[in-house]
């Protein structure tokens, strides 16, 4: 059971996907972190590596 004065404060925003709660809940939206090597070649390396013969574009991971 929730207390009476506890639900008259209450504010329901029905939304469906993940982005609309963080709307709701948060002041603002936070922006994407960049990396300081984001865009920025390592010396001598392409922007693919080569692993057993075959090229693949390099990936990064950045933590948000």
């Amino acid at each position: 059971e929730i207390p009476d004065n506890v639900k008259e404060s209450l504010e329901i925003h029905p939304v469906k996907w993940m982005d609309e709660v963080l709307q709701v809940a948060l002041e603002c939206m936070p922006e994407p972190r960049i990396s300081s090597t984001e865009g920025v070649a390592e010396e001598g390396k392409s922007d693919a590596s080569v692993e057993g013969g075959r090229t693949s574009p390099s990936t990064s991971i950045n933590p948000h």
